[in-house]
C-alpha cells in the first residue's frame, strides 16, 4: 500500500535494489538511524548478504531485495488501484506534460478531475538530460507486477522542473503525504482519455465525410 513508500533503485544492467522503510526503525533500534553515508551504505550492503560489511549489524529480512532481472520481483500492487508515473526532472524540450502536485479546480479553468486518486503510485524517476532506464525495463516491469491483472495501468509521462534525484524523491513523498500527487495525476489521466475520446471521435466524423464524397 502507499504507506509503505518502498524506494528501489534500477542499475545499469537491470538489477533492482528496493529499500522498505522497515530499515529505519531496524537501523533506530540498534542506534544507527543517523542518516550518514556510513550507515546507510552499510545497512544496504549487509541487507544484501555482505555481513563482513558491518559484523555487528543485523537487518531484518524484507528490509533490502536485490533483485538480478525485474521478472523476479514479486506482484505486490493491485492494478485497479495504482497508477504508473514516468516522471522526468527538466525538461527542456517540453515533450512530456507538466505535474502540478497541488492542483485544485479554484487554480486552474480546466476544473476538478473526474478520475479518482490512486490508492498506490509507482513513479520512474530520471534527469531529463541523464541515462534513461534500460531498453524494454519498464514495459517488463508492468508485465511483472501486474501479471495477475486483466486491465493493466499505462505509463504516464510527465515533467518536473529541474531538480535533484534526492530533492525529487522528498518532494513527491510530501506532495502524496499533502494528498496534492494522487489527485493531479488522476487529473492528468483523465484529461489524456478525454483527449483522445475527442481524437477518435474526429477520425470518425472525418472518415464518414471522406466516405460521403466518394
Amino acid at each position: 500500500e502507499h504507506s509503505n513508500h518502498l524506494l528501489s533503485f534500477v542499475f545499469t544492467g537491470g538489477d533492482v535494489l528496493t529499500v522498505s522503510p522497515k530499515l529505519v526503525t531496524c537501523l533506530k533500534m540498534q542506534h544507527r538511524a543517523a542518516p550518514t553515508e556510513r550507515n546507510l551504505v552499510n545497512a544496504l550492503r549487509v541487507g544484501m548478504g555482505d555481513h563482513f560489511a558491518d559484523p555487528n549489524l543485523f537487518v531484518d529480512e524484507g528490509c533490502v531485495t536485490l533483485a538480478g532481472e525485474v521478472s523476479r520481483l514479486p506482484q505486490l500492487l493491485e492494478a485497479r488501484h495504482t497508477a504508473l508515473l514516468d516522471l522526468q526532472l527538466g525538461d527542456p524540450g517540453l515533450t512530456a506534460r507538466r505535474l502540478e502536485p497541488y492542483y485544485t479546480s479554484s487554480t486552474s479553468s480546466g476544473g476538478g478531475f473526474a478520475g479518482r486518486p490512486p490508492h498506490n503510485l509507482v513513479v520512474f524517476l530520471r534527469q531529463a538530460s541523464g541515462r534513461d532506464f534500460p531498453r524494454g525495463f519498464r514495459e517488463r516491469f508492468r508485465e511483472t507486477m501486474f501479471r495477475e491483472d486483466t486491465e493493466v495501468p499505462r505509463w504516464q509521462h510527465m515533467s518536473l522542473p529541474r531538480i535533484s534525484i534526492h530533492g525529487g524523491i522528498s518532494f513527491l513523498a510530501h506532495c502524496w503525504d499533502a494528498h496534492g500527487l494522487g489527485p493531479a495525476v488522476a487529473r492528468l489521466s483523465e484529461q489524456e482519455k478525454q483527449q483522445q475520446h475527442r481524437a477518435l471521435q474526429t477520425g470518425q466524423q472525418q472518415q464518414q465525410q471522406q466516405q460521403q464524397q466518394q
